[in-house]
């Protein structure tokens, strides 16, 4: 039997799928603080949302009519829909990249609609709908 030689990409010797899975979940876990600190700078900015005192340091932020939860101790990530019902994104991470990228996109709209509109008509983006599909949720082993 051949012994496989440890590159530096692959230490542990792990099989492809393996590899996948711990890429995905490493990135899943990066996006998520990523939108945590996003959100947490958006409710500072724009007075929208809520940050819950405590150890668990819970965010709540409103957008597009729906509601995103985001719990920065045990990295929870949940959207309330328009329709009240509640979606977990704890392993879903083509959710996750898509919600990470509008957030950013939206903060940079904000960021620039601000310096020569003001407040609340820069609050306005935040009232576009994401037009995210849950019905098709998959997480980062697929």
């Amino acid at each position: 039997m051949k012994k496989k030689k440890k590159s530096k990409n692959n230490p542990e010797n792990l099989s492809e799928s393996e590899l996948k899975i711990l890429k995905g979940s490493r990135e899943l876990y990066e996006l998520k603080q990523e939108i945590h600190q996003t959100l947490n700078r958006l409710i500072i900015k724009t007075g929208l949302g809520e940050i819950e005192e405590g150890y668990a340091d819970d965010l709540n932020f409103d957008i597009g009519g729906c509601s995103i939860y985001s719990g920065g101790y045990y990295q929870q990530l949940m959207i309330t829909d328009e329709e009240g019902e509640e979606h977990e994104l704890d392993n879903d991470l083509i959710n996750v990249r898509y919600l990470s990228e509008k957030i950013k996109k939206r903060e940079k709209e904000f960021d620039n609609l601000i310096k020569d509109n003001g407040l609340k008509k820069a609050n306005k983006v935040f009232e576009k709908p994401l037009e995210m599909k849950f019905e098709n949720i998959s997480d980062y082993r697929d």
